[in-house]
């Protein structure tokens, strides 16, 4: 139920007053919030709103089955016992049980159960399990945590106010051919990398799938909506160079960030759910500045901290536009946070303060943060080695304990590796159909964020199971189970930074030719595809890594590792040239040795020889020109190619389901544990 407590408010900004009480019998008719004063906009009511429009009984459809007292009572009975079997079942064609009940010559209808007759029923899919961090409306205001998400309501909209987001208008002030567009609003339980709680958050949102979908009927020009976003191998290139350099850091988080961009032509939203004034005129809301799910609000966001930025001296980088570099300090932008990197902590306060001159309460407003101890739900902590070397270790706590949960295997057993003994994963058409209740496809997307930012080791076992996200078997689900237990046995281990002196760019590739022979149907040409898997280095820290399947299908293992070691040298060959603009940027040559010279670690001869020699055989004259790219580099001395021994090349475990004791090596190799 939603607090008795709630104050009265007006989003228009009309009476601000923190003392008024209303009593609240009904969700929607309660308003909540102190605001800010508004002539256009008569004062609020103290008592409760009510509708004023006439009611009448709903119109409801009932098939044309004749009256109800010609209805045989067998007919009835057989309908109710199925809508009541507990089955998954939702009614297809009116038309047709319509027909049935009322088909008073078929006597063999009465002893033929409705339940019995699959034709006239659908299975429905089955629904995501809600997620209790991000409830939705109901869930939060009927909630035991519904006074935290009504009081975060209350903070949403009195800053939005403030801010003059926007001004209450009549709908007759409404441009004619301009669509009003719906809000909603989204709740989180904010939670931190170790999954202990935060704090509870409102955001009022404006209904972007709604408004596209408006523009699109209308036939108007849609915004560019496209906003980027710094790469995670931007981060760890950052963590690396700090931990080698002892570069200071700070964090900052824009507050309601996409609030402060101003729009550069007026939107119509409707007035916020359960925050209306209660005088009977017809409102919406005439925005002024960008709402979050608004579909050009990240755009001019990133444009309006684009351009302040610029005009402090930044530079956005040719690779990752949401690296910008001046002379003495560094700023990596997601969104509205951003993390800053500089020599003298004194540098970043300059720019800092800058941005609070500057600030009104409309134009930056931030909140500051002394370090980087988290970022995007990833724990990070610099700690000093047994051997007294600085180092950063990356975790996410609390994302496996989520995930645990969600699979019920908080209690399990640990398990050494991830992955089975008995070979990769197949499609196992034929096998017998999922067991658990969970929801499959949400458990694969929360370990792939896990794989992809602070647990390399279980990357193999994660995309093998995501291949099947559209239609899983029990085996999948036993794949990924068995993560859940290798998960459970290391909940507290993360990637480990400890780089070296060196500063190169290096990368350790390796392929499994037809690795799924014997696994799928060798009837599907996916049987005989090959697994790419290969790491990128910098000072020995991975930054980059990479398992997949390749797409086209490979005749040797030749070949399949010459496709790999092109595929990993497309990413290695960009994150040079982002390497060498921090490298400038921050004056390193005079503290750090610099390798120009990328070295690419493979376990196979042939594959060496064809990279370095462009000689044409019989069994390579095939391989696509695409393929050869890389050539020129390695004759302009940029890349080489050297052997190394299977038991050192880390890329061993993305391509392969490693046990025992050569998992355990590998691991040691890329995660530093």
């Amino acid at each position: 139920m939603q607090p008795s407590h709630a104050v009265e408010t007006d989003v228009s900004g009309d009476n601000l007053n923190n003392n008024q009480e209303a009593t609240n019998d009904d969700h929607e008719s309660s308003a909540s919030v102190p605001s800010e004063t508004n002539a256009n906009v008569p004062s609020v009511s103290p008592s409760p709103r009510r509708s004023g429009r006439e009611r009448s009984a709903p119109e409801r459809f009932v098939p044309d089955m004749g009256p109800a007292s010609k209805w045989r009572s067998g007919h009835v009975a057989n309908l109710a016992a199925a809508l009541s079997s507990g089955n998954d079942w939702s009614l297809r064609s009116w038309d047709e049980i319509n027909s049935l009940l009322t088909d008073m010559d078929d006597p063999s209808w009465d002893s033929t159960p409705i339940s019995m007759k699959p034709s006239l029923f659908v299975a429905k899919k089955k629904r995501k399990v809600p997620d209790p961090d991000t409830p939705n409306y109901t869930e939060a205001m009927s909630g035991e945590d519904s006074e935290s998400y009504w009081r975060a309501m209350n903070d949403e909209i009195k800053s939005l106010v403030k801010r003059d987001t926007w001004e209450a208008v009549s709908r007759s002030e409404v441009p004619d051919g301009e669509d009003v567009v719906p809000g909603t609003w989204a709740f989180k339980c904010k939670r931190r990398p170790d999954g202990s709680f935060r704090k509870h958050k409102a955001r009022f949102c404006v209904r972007g799938d709604l408004q596209k979908k408006m523009k699109e009927t209308s036939g108007k020009e849609q915004p560019d909506t496209f906003a980027p976003v710094c790469s995670w191998t931007t981060v760890r290139l950052m963590l690396v160079l700090t931990t080698i350099l002892g570069l200071q850091t700070q964090q900052t988080d824009f507050s309601n960030a996409f609030a402060q961009a101003k729009l550069p032509e007026p939107v119509y939203i409707e007035i916020p759910r359960d925050f209306g004034a209660r005088t009977g005129d017809d409102m919406v809301l005439k925005l002024k500045r960008s709402l979050y799910g608004q579909i050009e609000a990240p755009r001019l966001w990133f444009e309006k901290l684009s351009n302040g930025l610029q005009e402090r001296g930044f530079v956005p980088s040719e690779i990752d536009p949401c690296l910008f570099i001046s002379k003495k300090v560094i700023c990596l932008v997601y969104v509205d946070d951003c993390c800053w990197f500089a020599r003298d902590n004194n540098d970043i306060n300059e720019v800092l303060d800058s941005f609070d001159r500057d600030g009104t309460i409309y134009n930056w407003e931030m909140s500051r943060q002394d370090s980087i101890s988290e970022f995007l739900g990833i724990d990070i902590v610099q700690f000093r080695k047994e051997d007294g070397k600085k180092a950063h270790r990356l975790t996410q706590r609390g994302l496996i304990d989520k995930v645990l949960e969600a699979t019920g295997m908080t209690e399990c057993n640990s398990r050494q590796t991830p992955t089975r003994a008995e070979g990769p994963l197949g499609t196992d058409a034929n096998g017998p159909e999922r067991e658990q209740k969970w929801h499959y496809a949400s458990v694969v997307g929360m370990l792939l964020y896990l794989a992809s930012n602070s647990r390399p080791d279980i990357s193999f076992a994660v995309h093998q199971c995501a291949r099947f996200t559209h239609n899983p078997k029990a085996s999948h689900e036993q794949g990924i189970l068995r993560i859940c237990r290798y998960l459970q046995g290391t909940k507290d281990e993360g990637i480990v930074f400890c780089p070296t002196k060196e500063c190169a760019v290096d990368c350790y590739v390796d392929a499994d030719f037809a690795g799924l022979w014997g696994h799928e149907d060798d009837q599907d040409p996916v049987c005989v595809k090959s697994r790419t898997g290969y790491v990128v280095t910098v000072a020995n820290c991975p930054l980059v890594w990479v398992s997949k399947l390749q797409s086209e299908v490979s005749l040797s293992t030749l070949e399949s590792e010459y496709i790999a070691l092109s595929q990993s040298m497309r990413c290695v060959i960009p994150l040079k040239t982002l390497v060498k603009e921090v490298y400038s940027a921050l004056g390193l040559s005079k503290t750090m040795e610099w390798r120009s010279r990328s070295t690419f670690y493979e376990d196979n001869n042939g594959c060496i020889v064809l990279a370095n020699c462009p000689r044409m055989t019989p069994r390579t004259k095939h391989i696509g020109v695409k393929y050869h790219f890389f050539r020129s580099k390695i004759k302009e001395g940029v890349l080489r190619t050297v052997r190394c021994d299977s038991a050192e090349n880390t890329a061993d475990i993305f391509t392969k389901g490693l046990q025992g004791q050569a998992f355990v090596d590998k691991r040691k190799l890329l995660c530093g544990w």
